[in-house]
């Protein structure tokens, strides 16, 4: 029964290291660990291209940065559009505060349809190769997160979903 006991530990032991090992492998330059998606965290310049091959450098300099991960296929997502949409327009009525890119991954004709159909007042990345979902440890096949950055390029915010209050009583 003991050497039972010593096995299992081992065997748990081993998996921990594993998995850390693995961790350790994935996190480059490019890739950030799960630790640095936090409050605060400075996020580099990338370079990323819009359903239409526009140019984008985000985060952006001259505004608060929403990105948000989605998927195409999912109609609740969709409509999450629309309500990111809504915000978007409202908060940039009088003075451009805060600037949106939905990303998720799916056929360049549906983000065109998807453009066009909602006359979405923001941007939407195809994300092909899942570069910017790795960057940001986010898989857009079963996705749905929200990351706010700052003029300065620091983290304010990333959930799951867009809370206003939070966002209200943080002064975001």
């Amino acid at each position: 029964m003991r050497k039972r006991g010593k096995y299992n530990f081992l065997t748990i032991l081993l998996f921990i290291l594993f998995v850390g090992f693995l961790t350790q492998s994935l996190e480059g330059p490019f890739i950030f660990s799960i630790q640095d998606l936090t409050y605060g965290t400075k996020i580099n310049k990338f370079i990323v291209h819009d359903y239409e091959g526009k140019k984008l450098t985000l985060p952006f300099n001259d505004s608060l940065t929403l990105i948000y991960f989605f998927n195409i296929k999912n109609h609740l997502h969709l409509n999450n559009l629309l309500e990111l949409d809504y915000l978007e327009r409202n908060l940039n009525h009088i003075k451009p505060i805060l600037r949106i890119v939905g990303i998720s991954k799916g056929k360049d004709n549906y983000f065109q349809k998807i453009f066009t159909q909602y006359k979405l007042n923001f941007f939407l990345v195809n994300d092909k190769k899942n570069s910017i979902s790795k960057r940001f440890q986010t898989n857009c096949n079963f996705c749905l997160k929200v990351i706010l950055i700052d003029k300065s390029s620091r983290i304010r915010y990333v959930a799951s979903h867009l809370d206003l209050f939070f966002s209200k009583r943080n002064n975001l």
